[in-house]
C-alpha cells in the first residue's frame, strides 16, 4: 500500500514506533532546520556515522532524493493531467449516451473510479517535500501546508481504495462483456442496470472501506538529528495499529497484496480470452451463413475495445 508522504501533529515520545521499512524513506523527507534543542515531540539522535550504516547501497542518497523529486513533482502531475482529462471526457461522453445502458454505466463507474485514485494520489504528492512543485513554490519553508497534515489526520489515503475498485470494475466489465457474447440474448434480461450497480456498489464498497482501515495505520513522528539540527519527519504506527496489528497486517498483505491483485488480473486475462476466442467463432459463422466475408469495421473496433478492457 502506499505510504504517506506528509507531516502530520508531533507524536510523544513513548508512543513513537519506527518501521523499519520506512528507513530509507523516512531519510527523503528531511526539512532543514536551525533549532539548537531538541523541538518538543521529537526524538533525538546522531547521525555521525549515517553515511557508512549502508555501504552496499546501489543508489546513492542524492540519486534517491532526484529521482523522489522526478518522481513526486513531474511524472506524477503528468499522469494527473493526461488521465484526469482523458477520463473526464469519457465520463462526459459516457453520461451524454445514456447511464441507462448497461455497459455505459460500467465504464462510467470505471472512468469515475480512475479519476478519484489519480487525484488521490497527486493531491498526496503534491505535498512531498522532494516534490518540484513545492520547491518552487516555498524553497526556504521547512513545514508542509495545512492540507498535507490534514490528509494523514482525516485519513484521507484510504481514498486510494478506489485503486482497487477501478480492478474490481474491469474484472465486472470483462466478466459482463464475456456473457454478452456468448448469451446475447439471455444476457439482455439477466444482466439488468440495476443489477450491474447493485454488483458493483456490493464489491466495491468493501475494498475502498478496508483500504481507510490500513491506511489508518500510519502516524507521523519527528526526529531530530543532533549531529546536523535538521528535522525528519517520518511514518510511524498509529495506536491503531498497534492495536489492531493482525487485522491490518492480513488486509495490507494478503488481501491488497495478493488475493484481490491476483483475482482480478485472472478474471480479467480468462474473460478476456474467453470473449476474444467467441467473437472469432461468431465471424465464422457468420461468414458462412451470410455473403459478408469478413467483419465489419464496427465489429473490429469493438472487439479491439474488448481485448483493452
Amino acid at each position: 500500500m502506499t505510504t504517506p508522504a506528509i507531516e502530520t501533529t508531533s507524536t510523544p515520545k513513548t508512543e513513537m514506533v519506527y518501521n523499519s521499512e520506512l528507513s530509507t524513506f523516512g531519510s527523503a523527507a528531511v526539512l532543514n532546520s536551525t533549532v539548537g534543542n531538541v523541538p518538543e515531540g521529537c526524538v533525538d539522535v546522531n547521525t555521525n556515522n549515517l553515511s557508512d550504516q549502508h555501504p552496499d547501497d546501489l543508489v546513492s542518497e542524492e540519486t534517491f532524493l532526484t529521482l523522489l523529486s522526478i518522481h513526486s513533482g513531474v511524472i506524477v502531475h503528468v499522469l494527473f493531467l493526461i488521465s484526469a482529462s482523458t477520463n473526464t471526457i469519457n465520463m462526459v461522453v459516457f453520461y451524454k449516451h445514456g447511464l441507462h445502458e448497461r455497459f455505459n454505466f460500467c465504464v462510467f463507474c470505471l472512468a469515475f473510479s480512475d479519476t478519484m485514485n489519480l487525484t488521490t494520489a497527486f493531491l498526496a504528492y503534491v505535498q512531498h517535500p522532494q516534490s518540484i512543485a513545492v520547491k518552487a513554490l516555498t524553497p526556504e519553508s521547512t513545514t508542509l501546508s495545512p492540507f498535507a497534515k490534514a490528509v494523514v489526520d482525516y485519513n484521507l489515503l484510504g481514498l486510494y481504495g478506489f485503486n482497487w475498485a477501478s480492478q474490481l470494475i474491469s474484472a465486472i466489465v470483462a466478466c459482463e462483456r464475456c456473457y454478452c457474447v456468448a448469451r446475447p440474448l439471455k444476457s439482455q434480461t439477466v444482466l439488468s442496470t440495476k443489477t450491474m450497480a447493485g454488483i458493483i456498489f456490493t464489491v466495491c464498497t468493501p475494498a475502498v472501506a478496508g483500504c481507510f482501515v490500513v491506511m489508518s495505520r500510519w502516524n507521523y513522528g519527528c526526529i531530530f538529528d543532533t549531529r546536523t539540527g535538521s528535522i525528519t519527519r517520518v511514518p510511524t504506527a498509529s495506536e491503531f495499529y498497534l492495536q489492531n496489528r493482525q487485522l491490518v497486517d492480513i488486509l495490507n498483505g494478503t488481501v491488497y497484496g495478493f488475493a484481490l491483485p491476483g483475482f482480478c488480473m485472472t478474471v480479467v486475462t480468462v474473460m478476456t480470452v474467453i470473449t476474444v476466442v467467441k467473437l472469432k467463432q461468431m465471424a465464422k459463422w457468420r461468414e458462412t451463413t451470410s455473403s459478408a466475408r469478413s467483419l465489419s469495421a464496427k465489429e473490429v473496433a469493438l472487439t479491439r475495445m474488448l481485448v483493452v478492457l
